[in-house]
């Protein structure tokens, strides 16, 4: 495999802890996306050289208001994909962003700033997953009461009602 590309495959049961913050003067980034970006500030670039050494997660976050080192509490959950090391000690990252995540604390770990954090799910996201597990409770009643035997006259009348509030 190259060792340029990181498996992105990964159960967020097992996303770690504690992670690498990036920091984003210009633009934020949204969840379940693929986007790349271009790293070139020293202190990011140490940022995505840790990122490697580890197993590619951190959070990004943007940076409050003129250059200051205060951040948003809300970010983004990524993970580096793949990478292009640049002549210039920069380098040119593939990202999947994988969830909104709320910052719970910062600590300075090795001279670089990580965060532990928890998924934040707006009430849209809610929603949907709660729609999503409905329908997938309903498709599995419906094959169980589809594979009822049709002989019995009582499990007859019990489907018949069933299929009749379909």
């Amino acid at each position: 495999m190259d060792n340029n590309i990181l498996d992105i495959n990964k159960d967020k049961a097992s996303y770690p802890e504690r992670v690498p913050v990036l920091p984003l003067q210009d633009r934020p980034l949204f969840p379940e996306t693929f986007t790349t970006l271009m790293v070139g500030r020293p202190e990011d670039a140490a940022v995505i050289r840790q990122v490697l050494e580890q197993d590619g997660y951190f959070i990004a976050l943007l940076q409050g208001g003129d250059e200051t080192k205060s951040y948003h509490e809300v970010g983004t959950l990524s993970k580096v994909s793949k990478y292009i090391r640049l002549p210039n000690n920069c380098f040119h990252v593939f990202i999947s962003t994988l969830e909104r995540v709320k910052v719970k604390d910062f600590s300075k770990e090795n001279g670089l700033l990580t965060a532990s954090y928890e998924p934040l799910l707006d009430d849209e996201a809610k929603t949907a997953r709660q729609a999503k597990l409905t329908l997938s409770y309903v498709r599995v009643l419906k094959d169980s009461v589809i594979a009822l035997p049709v002989n019995e006259p009582l499990l007859l009348r019990d489907r018949c009602e069933c299929l009749q509030h379909r």
